[in-house]
């Protein structure tokens, strides 16, 4: 097991020399920290227990520091606050407080440091006043002990109390797979590229292939170190070191994240929970720029206010000016560039959102149910929102559970159509009821037409998702209620025969006469597009039942319609004229055909879809149709 402590505390407060006191390690590891006395990175020391390990993340004190702090706290399971006994605390001891609550660190522990030294305890100064202060910031109940880096007073007091931090659950969220935002980068001689960070989900180990985020660089593992020891698996929670190869140390810097394939897109824009500030602090506006403080990066973003939460948090959106990588149910902080002042905190929701620009009421809903992790919630929000159809993907996502998992508790109100989509049930009865009315609708003001439009071609069902209108169309045509014909669809048992009056019977006749009488020269009834409905409904009919068939010239955009007998009779002509496999081309087969390219084109395009010729470049060969013994 494996627990990260941020320490965190005023400046001189003595938080590295109680790390060391505890593990033994100096974290200031840079000669400018020696020489001026202070913490300006972020320094690591671990120590190893029974239950685990612990891992510390020493964080700068003084304010000028404070983003440096915050990635050290982003990834903290807790705690261990140093309060110099001779000060109290300080205004920095409250603003790193105020951090670690707004990144959801729930559990700390008190070094009451320097107790060696003599002064006279003012009513700021005692643990009493300590106490108060934890409680105003979340933290109540935590264990408060004097101690001294210097005499090793009350060390084994503290160790002991950190170590009680492994009976405690920590942060609840965390990705599936592998997540390690990189604190460091570097290169070390003999191994190569070397990046450190706190492994916030899944595992990683030797030879994985991982993403370095956003670059979207892939690498693999080549080494792993935990407290400095060769490990062959690091799991959540551990501080881990690992060797990269195929990328080089210059070319990843402090805030990407080192992600296994898949876990997540890079992203501009994530939608979000914003808490409401503390009292005294102006709240956000609309397109405000502020500075987000997330993992161990930082990065300026405009906020676009969506709406209000019930509990007065604010759902939004974060615009990011670079493509950003994060997780759902991450923590973050907003501050004000230009003041440098911590506003609020929050979280994400939605870490590849897009830009919601309509429905903005009915996409809040969606990420309200998100921030509540109601799996059905959320499904409905998004069907109500997506006119029925629910992407299981994005479920997931802002769900935090398996397809699986989310298609089993959706099942009752939702029909799952294959992998990737599922259907509200309420809409596809809808949507089927609507395609039945629709296409009794267009039989009675059309009758002599054999077919309804397709309803994907249909303005009435244009706002219906494609994959929904598809499963109503395939259940009703399962039912037998609705079947296809020609390029659309009909009511079974609609028979536009029946409809003839004599008038439209004998223009029928006429039609299919003239076109007998024309053959392969067809002049009239080229585009029925262009004739009344009566008449074009009549080619229609005459195509429905076999004495007609329909041919397209692409080239011309024009239609050709051509008598059935006479389409036989040119297949006929074509056997004759080029026997035995013997090869011809277009010109050659509308001289054969005495006809014009008008016509011989699209249909020695129908004779190759129906499968009777072959074609070969230039040049086509009747199939010779099998011979039975």
């Amino acid at each position: 097991m494996h627990k990260t402590i941020a320490v965190i505390g005023h400046v001189d407060h003595g938080k590295t020399a109680l790390v060391k006191a505890l593990t033994g390690t100096d974290t200031d590891r840079l000669e400018e920290e020696r020489k001026r006395g202070l913490s300006i990175v972020l320094g690591f020391a671990n120590q190893q227990a029974s239950e685990g390990w612990l891992h510390f993340i020493d964080t700068p004190g003084h304010a000028d520091f404070i983003q440096t702090a915050a990635a050290g706290l982003s990834g903290a399971d807790a705690i261990l606050l140093v309060v110099d006994s001779s000060e109290g605390p300080s205004h920095q001891t409250v603003e790193h407080l105020k951090l670690a609550k707004l990144f959801g660190i729930r559990d700390a522990v008190v070094a009451f440091s320097k107790s060696d030294i003599d002064h006279n305890a003012s009513s700021e100064n005692t643990p009493r006043a300590i106490a108060e202060l934890l409680r105003e910031h979340g933290f109540d109940a935590s264990p408060i002990i004097r101690c001294s880096s210097r005499t090793m007073e009350g060390i084994d007091r503290l160790a002991a109390a950190l170590k009680d931090l492994f009976g405690s659950e920590g942060q609840s969220s965390s990705p599936d797979r592998a997540f390690l935002p990189i604190d460091r980068a570097f290169s070390a001689e003999g191994a190569g590229t070397i990046v450190t960070g706190t492994l916030l989900g899944g595992e990683l180990s030797l030879d994985d292939a991982v993403t370095i985020q956003p670059m979207e660089t892939a690498c693999s593992v080549r080494g792993l170190q935990i407290a400095g020891q060769t490990a062959e698996k690091a799991t959540v929670g551990a501080r881990v070191a690992v060797n990269l190869r195929g990328i080089k140390s210059q070319d990843i810097r402090r805030g990407d994240v080192l992600c296994a394939p898949g876990q997540g897109q890079p992203s501009c824009l994530f939608d979000v929970m914003i808490n409401a500030p503390d009292e005294g602090t102006r709240r956000l506006s609309h397109m405000e720029s502020v500075t987000v403080l997330h993992g161990t990066r930082r990065s300026p973003a405009r906020v676009r206010i969506l709406g209000t939460s019930e509990q007065d948090a604010t759902i939004a959106q974060l615009e990011f000016e670079n493509d950003q990588i994060g997780f759902v149910g991450q923590r973050f902080i907003l501050r004000r560039p230009a003041s440098s002042q911590t506003i609020c905190g929050g979280q994400v929701l939605d870490a590849e959102a897009v830009l919601a620009k309509r429905n903005k009421e009915l996409y809040v809903a969606v990420l309200r149910a998100a921030a509540n992790s109601d799996v059905l919630a959320i499904a409905k929000g998004i069907s109500e929102r997506d006119q029925g159809s629910v992407d299981l993907a994005l479920l997931s996502r802002l769900a935090r559970k398996t397809i699986d998992n989310c298609s089993a508790i959706i099942r009752r109100d939702f029909i799952i159509d294959g992998a990737r989509i599922a259907h509200s049930i309420a809409e596809i009865d809808s949507v089927k009821a609507r395609l039945v009315e629709t296409m009794r609708a267009f039989h009675k003001d059309r009758p002599l037409r054999p077919h309804a439009p397709s309803p994907g071609s249909s303005a009435a069902f244009k706002h219906v998702p494609r994959e929904l209108l598809i499963y109503a169309v395939r259940s009703l045509v399962d039912k037998n209620e609705i079947e296809e014909r020609l390029d659309g669809m009909s009511i079974v048992g609609h028979d536009p025969n029946e409809h003839l009056g004599p008038a439209q019977r004998e223009l029928y006749q006429d039609a299919i006469e003239q076109l007998r009488r024309t053959s392969l020269m067809p002049e009239l009834l080229l585009d029925p597009t262009s004739l009344e409905i009566e008449h074009a409904d009549l080619i229609d009919l005459m195509v429905w039942n076999g004495e007609a068939v329909r041919l397209y010239n692409h080239a011309l955009s024009q239609t050709v319609i051509l008598q059935s007998e006479v389409v036989a009779g040119a297949i006929t002509s074509l056997q004759r004229a080029f026997p035995g496999g013997q090869t011809f081309k277009t010109g050659e087969a509308r001289a054969a055909l005495s006809t014009n390219r008008k016509t011989i084109v699209p249909l020695l395009e129908h004779l190759d879809a129906q499968g009777i010729t072959i074609r070969d470049g230039n040049v086509r060969v009747i199939k010779v149709a099998e011979t039975r013994e």
